[in-house]
């Protein structure tokens, strides 16, 4: 099912798109935006590709995802929503690449559900967190707690060598499990979210569920 939209839609009653079972489908180019009850949701198994849409000034949420094993991985920009910029009930979804900023409460929120990756994404200046995770939602992961251990540039230095940030931490989640840590720079202290990515580390915790780690991230300077 090809779903060839290329104008700008808004001020539907409800949702602007509702997909449900279908697959094959192509969303793209669109700004959605001014909907009562959110932007687009997501539901039973739908897969497809949905791109470069701007979700914008809708009620409640901008996506909704209210199905598992969803990939979503080409860029749309999801800003100023009333509610959270993603909602999320289900597991094992893929949110990639996307832009999340402005919206007025968070811009993930995992509602519910486990194995959620949320990975590669700019999110900043929502209201309440970057992304949040609800009661036992994504096992209640923990995030990692972290020190800058030094950061440094040097734009006289050899091209593939300007400089770069080491942080240390510590991260006690499951044990003997293998984790994915990304780190993110912002241009305000007040702003702890995630807007610019600067590496990343895979590490694995021990049998106690906690593993201490030293990441050297080349070229990222904060």
């Amino acid at each position: 099912m090809r779903i060839p939209f290329l104008f700008t839609l808004h001020k539907f009653r409800k949702f602007l798109f509702l997909l449900k079972h279908y697959t094959g489908y192509t969303v793209t180019n669109n700004v959605i935006s001014s909907n009562n009850n959110g932007g687009v949701l997501f539901t039973n198994n739908s897969s497809g590709s949905f791109s470069n849409n701007t979700l914008s000034n809708n009620s409640v949420f901008g996506i909704s995802l209210n199905t598992s094993n969803f990939v979503l991985s080409q860029a749309n920009t999801i800003s100023t929503n009333s509610g959270s910029g993603i909602i999320i009930n289900g597991s094992g979804n893929n949110i990639n690449n996307q832009v999340i900023f402005g919206n007025n409460q968070n811009g993930v929120f995992v509602q519910s559900g486990n194995k959620n990756s949320i990975l590669n994404n700019s999110i900043y200046n929502n209201s309440d967190f970057g992304i949040k995770l609800g009661l036992s939602a994504n096992d209640s992961q923990q995030a990692p707690t972290l020190n800058t251990f030094y950061t440094w540039q040097d734009m006289t230095a050899l091209p593939n060598i300007k400089g770069g940030t080491t942080i240390q931490g510590a991260l006690s989640s499951t044990p003997n499990q293998k984790y994915k840590i990304q780190f993110f720079a912002n241009s305000t202290l007040a702003n702890r979210e995630g807007k610019r990515y600067l590496g990343e580390i895979v590490d694995s915790t021990d049998f106690s569920g906690n593993t201490d780690f030293l990441a050297n991230l080349k070229d990222a300077v904060l």
